[in-house]
Parts: C-alpha cells; structure tokens; sequence
C-alpha cells in the first residue's frame, strides 16, 4: 500500500499540473554554475486523521528568500532548508515520506487519511516532474505543502492562463458587495426556526495577515478567498473546489461575479479573474501602479468593492492606514481581458471602501477628502463634483432612483440627486452618529415610504442602527447595538415584513436582526467559543434564507433565518384563508410533502403533527372571523 500511494502522488505531480515552462537547464562541462534566489516555505498542517478534509494550513518555514547553486534540485532544497532549520524527515526516491517539525509534529503519508502526503508547487503549480528532477530557477517560489486528499486539495488546482476558458451562465444569488442594493425578497428557509447551517474555518484566529473575503452565492456555491486561496464550497459548507490565487488578498476583500467570471481583487491593487466553472484563470493584473508629482511611487491598497457594468469593471484605491489617505486612483478595467480602460487619479486623497455607483453612463463615487464625482464611465472624463463638507466617505455610494447615498466618516447621512449628464446636487446631510462607514441600505417601510438603514459608532463607542427617511433625512428612529455597526445591512422582506440584519465590531461576532418599524434588535446567532472575535464584514443571503458571513476568527459561518410565521398561514401569505384549509388537507394526504418550516405553520393545534384537527380549526376560525 505504500509504494502504490508514493507512486500515485508521484504520478499526480506529473498529471495534474497543466502548465508548460521551459526545459530543464543544460550547463556546459567546463561553465561554473552560478548562485540564483529562490523563495521558499514549508506549509504543514496538524495530525487531525482522517475524519473529513481539512483545509487549513500552517506555516512551518514561512517565506523565506534562499540562495541556491543553479542547479539544485527541488528536493535539494527542501533538504538543505530542513537540515539547517533542524527538521526531521524520510525519503524515498526523491519522494519525501515524512516531515517531523521541531516542535514534534509528525506528518507522513497516511496521517490524515488514504490520500494525504507532501506535494510541492512551483509558482502557484505543481510541475510535471518529481521534485528530484525539477529545477528551480531564479526568482521563483517553491513550496512545500501536505495534502489531505491529492485528488482535491484547492492548491493543486493549476493556475495557468486560459483566456478561452469555459464560461458558465451560473444565475448568482449573491454577485457582490451590498448585491441588489441590499434586498432580498420573499426568502425561505427549509428548517424551523433560526439556526446555524455550518461553520468552516478558513484561516487560523492568529494569522492577522491573512485577509479573509466577503462571500458570494453563485449558482448552489458559496465562493470565498482566504490569504491566496479561493474556496467553493456547497450550501452545506462542504468543500467542492479551490485553487491557488496568484497572489494574497488584503485584509478587507471584496469579490464579483459577472457573466461566469469571478474577479478577486489583491492587496496591492491587482486583480484576477477565473472561470466561475472551472476556476481556470483567463487573467490577472499587476499591482496599481502611482507616481506623485515628485516621482515618488506610493503603493496602493484595493480595499473598495468592485463594481460592474455593461463588461466593465470600476473599483478604487488608497495610499492608506485606517485614519487618512494621502493619495488613491480610480480604475476601469474590461472583465474579458482584463485591459486597462482608464484611471482616474486623486493626487491629495484615496478611496477607501468608497464603492461606485452607476447612474446611466455616469460613475459616481467618493473620497477621503468629502468630494463626490462623477465620471463618465467609458473615457473617465470628468463630469462634475460636489463637496459635502464633512468628514470624508468611507461607504459605497448607493443609487435609489435619481436620488444617491452616502455615509461619513463623522457620522452623517448624505443625499444627492444625479441627472441624466450625470450634474450632482440637491446635496443633503443628517448626523445620526458618531461615525460611520456603513454602506447603507434603502428599502421601504409599511406605508411604502423609502427608508434608508444606516449603521454607525455613539461617541461611547456603542453602536447605532438608524432608520432614517429618504426623502428629508429625519431620523425617525435609533436602535442600540453592542458596538459599531461597521457591516452594510441586509434587507429581508417577506410576507410584507422587512428584517434588517447586521454585524458588530466586537466579540462575539454574532448576526443580529432588526424588523423595520420596531424599536429593537436581537442577537439571532451567537458563534461557538472558536469562531467568535471582533467583526467588520457584511451578512450576504441566498434565495434560500441561507445568511452567510465571516468574522476575525477566520471562520465563515452560514445561519438559516425563518421569519417569524402565523399558525395557520400554511402558503406564508400574512393571511389565514380557505386556501391554508386546503393546503393542510393536501399534506394529510401527503406527509411525504411535509417540511420544517409547513410543520410549524400547519400545525395548528400545536400537537407537533399536522391532522384533521388542524383544518377543522383552522376552518372554524375562518367562520367565525366571517360572521363577525
């Protein structure tokens, strides 16, 4: 059994990579061979066994810059590297058997189940030959890594450039930050009651370097980013692909899917996009690229959301730390190719989780520095600006009709109107809290008036939900929360009852709801102890009234949500009628058809069955509701 795995992940290094690089290197007899740099790391996991995959990974040797003869072979390498570092290991014709750490944390083939051993990859791929034949060269990055499974691990996915790539016409449920301005409709969830769906970790709590992005919902899968990872997992949170990105997302990262492309932005201001299908990459960019006026190169941050439109994708960047920017630029790219279209450059400010907004061809977003503008959103040019006076924007600029929002950084609702051209004004601000950089939300409330949802910081560093008309900016209502409300609300309507769900920056980093028009909020999901830390991300939601969202533990939860339901509404309509009767009957003649969530409604005389019971005195109801 161990000659057939050694042979089979040695035939898997020559078969799942589909990348070509050049030949090995031929020297000359007489021709010295000379000394090349090599980045190197050793990714190694704990002996957990066999029960289930296991998809988080620990640094043993972190990056690190080698120095090598021209030549060495990778398996050289890694010797020389766990001989100096005081490594433990066995191998085995080129094939390394087992790795013991210092620290005595032994992995060998075997150890966490019939398909796990160490791998190596070579700048992101795992190359076609085994490590004792393969041969770096200079300026690439070689690591080593354990595999749990080599069938599916994500990092064996490849990673060349496919531009032709399969395109899938996979219907998202979720594309995008703050996707469908916020909204979902008429959600349902099969269970009773809210509930946690799944909990699954991503990085490790310790591991503050490594960015953790929002979710998406496209198709049946959830995808998401962590460090230079990119999960697709089911709606039961079990893993069902990945693939090692070309480079590390930041700390805040923001995910798109547009017509069967996901795009990943990078810290530094590069993107890629991959086949939302086959997670083949049809391209990547290069780092945003800055020159001040005195030459200086100031490197850039991609921490705003991405926004896309008509085969066009718009997002911004900052020269930044969390308090103030000095610099930022705008950006056009074509999703297809990902070619450069424009860039738009702010010389004395960023843009710091300062979404865009598209209002016919125009581009409306803001800065650090207060200023709105508007581009045109196919040459960049300038169209107009507007000062709001306060201090500086940190959210995404929401469109609702002709009539955008705002909020910022001192903790005011702004409001501007945008003409067909793309002029801005109309401009209108209300402080509703200390601070704020909350993407807000608008929906409307029972008497069909706009709302708009805001979430913010007190000057106690408590947090604060308004709810806040949209047409004159009146606070018509406040909701205390545990600390800032940093997360873009969701908005849940169902049954003609909209449910606002939110997160905190504190630990716990638990979901919280608040039904539009009361005077509270409830704390509807509490992570277990390991997943519980501070939070800045925002809830997404499925069709399903599945909520997904992530927190500083590193982990992803998803949270089933039933809104609250009167007995005996067996279609969930708000209403008790003749046709709940009905339906109450169809499912006495057929359990099979029986769910949760009918259960729960159905079940009128509370004996935890649906009967004939249950419609005669639903019936009976009806009656007497009609002779009164």
């Amino acid at each position: 059994m161990k000659k057939k795995l050694t042979s089979a992940l040695a035939v898997l290094m020559a078969v799942l990579t589909v990348v070509s690089f050049s030949s090995l290197p031929v020297f000359a007899e007489n021709e010295e061979a000379s000394e090349i740099n090599v980045t190197f790391s050793l990714m190694g996991d704990a002996a957990h066994g066999s029960n289930g995959t296991h998809y988080n990974f620990y640094n043993w040797i972190s990056p690190e810059s080698v120095t090598v003869t021209e030549g060495t072979s990778a398996a050289e390498l890694l010797t020389d590297v766990l001989d100096k570092k005081g490594f433990a290991y066995s191998m085995n014709n080129g094939y390394f058997t087992d790795i013991t750490s210092p620290g005595g944390c032994k992995l060998a083939e075997y150890t966490n189940g019939g398909g796990s051993g160490w791998m190596y990859a070579v700048n992101g791929s795992t190359p076609m030959v085994g490590a004792a034949d393969y041969h770096p060269k200079d300026g690439d990055t070689v690591t080593w890594f354990y595999v749990d499974n080599y069938s599916s691990d994500p990092r064996l996915l490849s990673n060349k450039f496919e531009p032709e790539a399969a395109l899938s016409s996979l219907e998202a449920q979720w594309d995008s930050y703050h996707a469908n301005n916020g909204v979902v409709k008429n959600s349902v969830a099969d269970c009773e009651g809210t509930s946690e769906n799944f909990t699954f970790l991503l990085k490790n709590a310790d591991e503050w370097s490594k960015g953790v992005s929002d979710p998406l919902v496209v198709g049946n899968n959830v995808y998401v980013a962590a460090g230079d990872l990119l999960y697709v997992l089911d709606s039961k949170g079990e893993p069902v692909n990945g693939v090692a990105l070309e480079k590390s997302i930041g700390y805040t990262s923001r995910l798109l899917y547009a017509d069967g492309i996901i795009v990943v932005p990078f810290a530094n201001g590069g993107l890629q996009a991959l086949s939302a299908e086959t997670l083949q990459t049809l391209w990547v960019t290069d780092d945003v690229s800055y020159t001040d006026s005195d030459n200086n190169s100031k490197t850039q941050q991609a921490l705003t959301s991405l926004t896309y439109d008509e085969g066009y994708i718009y997002y911004g960047t900052a020269c930044a730390d969390f308090s103030s920017s000095s610099c930022g630029v705008y950006k056009c790219v074509e999703l297809l190719t990902g070619k450069d279209v424009w860039q738009y450059t702010n010389d004395a400010s960023g843009y710091y989780w300062s979404g865009a907004a598209v209002s016919g061809d125009a581009l409306i977003f803001a800065g650090d520095d207060g200023i709105i503008t508007s581009l045109n959103k196919k040459t960049g040019e300038m169209l107009d600006s507007l000062a709001t006076g306060l201090n500086g924007v940190r959210s995404t600029v929401v469109m609702s009709g002709n009539t955008a929002y705002c909020t910022t950084r001192d903790g005011y609702i702004v409001s501007f109107s945008v003409d067909s051209e793309g002029k801005l004004g109309d401009l209108k601000s209300a402080n509703f809290a200390k601070s704020s950089t909350c993407t807000p939300t608008v929906v409307k409330d029972t008497d069909g008036n706009a709302v708009v949802v805001a979430g913010g910081a007190t000057a106690d560093y408590k947090g604060i939900l308004a709810e806040i008309d949209a047409a004159t900016l009146e606070i018509k209502r406040t909701v205390s929360a545990i600390a800032d409300i940093k997360s873009a609300p969701v908005a849940d309507i169902v049954n003609g009852r909209t449910y606002i769900f939110y997160t905190a920056n504190k630990t716990p980093g638990s979901l919280y709801m608040h039904e539009l028009g009361s005077d509270s909020s409830e704390e509807i999901y509490t992570p277990d102890s390991s997943a519980q830390n501070y939070c800045m991300a925002s809830p997404v939601m499925d069709n399903n009234g599945h909520i997904y969202y992530t927190n500083d533990s590193g982990c992803l939860m998803s949270v089933n949500f039933v809104a609250p339901y009167l007995t005996g509404d067996a279609d969930g309509n708000g209403k008790i009628e003749l046709a709940d009767a009905v339906i109450i009957q169809r499912l006495i003649l057929y359990p099979e058809k029986q769910t949760p969530a009918l259960l729960a409604r159905c079940d009128v005389n509370g004996d935890g069955a649906v009967s004939a019971f249950d419609a005669v005195m639903l019936l009976r109801s009806i009656m007497d509701y009609q002779e009164l």
